[in-house]
């Protein structure tokens, strides 16, 4: 079920963009990562083969959703094991308290599209995502 309180603010802000119709089947915090030309091809509605940030953070909202199983619009450590370290979510949670909200695990994901993103050339492609950075943030988003 997805959460309207985080999903309309996210929607005026330009954030959300069409999410394809098969997104709710994102895979569960720690789980093996599939073949990242699968996800690429999945979130691609350009059919270039490239996800863009716009794209990846909407495949961050519908994962968000997956993991805030009681809809309060925070993820404990817990409920990211296998996706962050603890030391990438003690970054990721700079007031340090128990929990990151929406915005920390944006700016987490965005961190990680430009560590995958070395010709910051905006995109990212299944190579791309293929690479060490690239499979950190496939944990983070699929």
């Amino acid at each position: 079920m997805a959460n309207n309180a985080l999903i309309v603010p996210l929607m005026l802000l330009g954030i959300v963009a069409a999410v394809p119709t098969n997104a709710q089947t994102a895979s569960p915090a720690g789980s093996a990562t599939s073949d990242p030309n699968a996800f690429v091809q999945k979130w691609d509605r350009s059919g270039k083969g490239m996800l863009d940030m716009k794209t990846v953070l909407n495949a961050a909202i519908v994962k968000f959703e997956m993991l805030d199983k009681d809809h309060k619009g925070r993820l404990t450590q817990q409920d990211l094991a296998g996706s962050v370290t603890p030391q990438e979510f003690a970054a990721a949670n700079p007031d340090g308290d128990t929990t990151i909200g929406a915005e920390e695990w944006f700016d987490l994901v965005r961190r990680h599209f430009y560590a995958a993103n070395p010709d910051n050339d905006g995109s990212l492609s299944s190579d791309e995502f293929k690479t060490p950075a690239g499979q950190a943030l496939l944990k983070l988003v699929q």
